[in-house]
């Protein structure tokens, strides 16, 4: 019997992403700031963008990812990174897996995800 009422899985095999919830305003300034953290570790196949997605009410967010960690504990390790950092630490990283963050593009609810994320 499956006890997970959500639709998110726990599985931790895949590549990991890191999502974070951020202000159109200062989308661009961060961006460059992450790009910065991200050489500054040498992680060199790492890579950030950005996206802007309309929630189900027609509410606008903007995001920045970093994509892909081979493994949970390297995003965790730059989620250490980014909350140690002085200009970052004020940000909430969220990790996913690759398929969790599929199924948050199509479901366009990051209410649903943080509620799977505290049953966890």
């Amino acid at each position: 019997m499956d006890d997970n009422p959500f639709e998110y899985s726990h599985d931790k095999s895949g590549l990991f992403y890191i999502v974070i919830p951020i202000d159109q305003t200062i989308l661009d300034d961060n961006k460059v700031a992450i790009k910065n953290l991200i050489d500054k570790k040498g992680l060199l196949t790492i890579r950030v963008s950005t996206f802007k997605i309309k929630d189900i009410k027609g509410a606008d967010f903007s995001y920045l990812i970093v994509r892909k960690f081979d493994d949970e504990d390297g995003a965790i390790a730059f989620v250490d990174a980014i909350k140690n950092d002085d200009g970052l630490n004020k940000f909430d990283p969220l990790i996913f897996t690759q398929g969790n963050y599929r199924k948050f593009l199509k479901k366009k609810d990051l209410a649903e995800y943080l509620v799977f994320l505290s049953h966890q």
